[in-house]
Formats: structure tokens, C-alpha cells, sequence
């Protein structure tokens, strides 16, 4: 089976994030239902597990703790930049994941730039 375009655009954005931390373990899922599933688990660099994926055809993911957001349509170039900012400002602690509780429940989680 030929791999979509939005197969190849979403590895491109992984790749691109991927070049920016080399150092930082990236497993592909491929057992996961959804097109494309990468996991980037707790290691030196990284204090939470990240969840990078395609879901729904041409919808980028991306999920840490308690938030998860998507960008789509992902054939649109605007779209997967700002996927790639998010996903790469997290990473590199210029932005943060700031979840809001009552008692012991999230009723909110949100990226920030510090």
C-alpha cells in the first residue's frame, strides 16, 4: 500500500522535531490504531512522556500529562509549523504544560510560553 501524503507530511514534522533532539529516544508505535503513533518516554532531558501522533487521517497530535491538542488539516503548511513550534517549544523548556485541578482532578491543562 502507497503511504499517504499526510503520512509523509506527518513524518516530515517528526523528523524535523526529531533533528532538533537528537538526543532524545523517539518509538514508533505501530500497533497503535491511529496512522502514525510516536512515544518519547521519560529519559534524561525529558521529566514527562510525549505523545506524538496522526489520528483521523490529516489531524497531528500532541499529548503530555493531562493536555492534548491537534492541528488540522495537516495538508495545511501553517498548520504543521505551528504543530512543529508547539511540539519543539515544549521540548526545549521554552514553553510549558500548565494543568489546573479541583482536588485531585484536571479541569484544564494548557501550553504556555514562559
Amino acid at each position: 500500500m502507497k503511504p499517504s501524503a499526510e503520512l509523509a507530511i506527518a513524518r516530515q514534522a517528526i523528523a524535523e522535531i526529531a533533528a532538533r533532539f537528537p538526543s532524545l529516544q523517539m518509538i514508533e508505535e505501530p500497533e497503535a490504531p491511529v496512522e502514525l503513533s510516536i512515544l518519547m518516554p521519560v529519559q534524561p532531558g525529558l521529566n514527562h512522556k510525549v505523545w506524538l501522533a496522526l489520528q483521523n487521517n490529516d489531524e497531528l497530535h500532541f499529548s503530555v500529562g493531562n493536555f492534548w491538542l491537534e492541528w488540522f488539516p495537516c495538508t495545511k503548511p501553517s498548520r504543521v509549523a505551528e504543530y512543529v513550534a508547539a511540539v519543539i517549544g515544549f521540548l526545549s523548556g521554552e514553553y510549558r504544560v500548565l494543568e489546573h485541578y479541583r482536588g485531585t482532578r484536571c479541569v484544564k491543562a494548557e501550553l504556555q510560553a514562559r
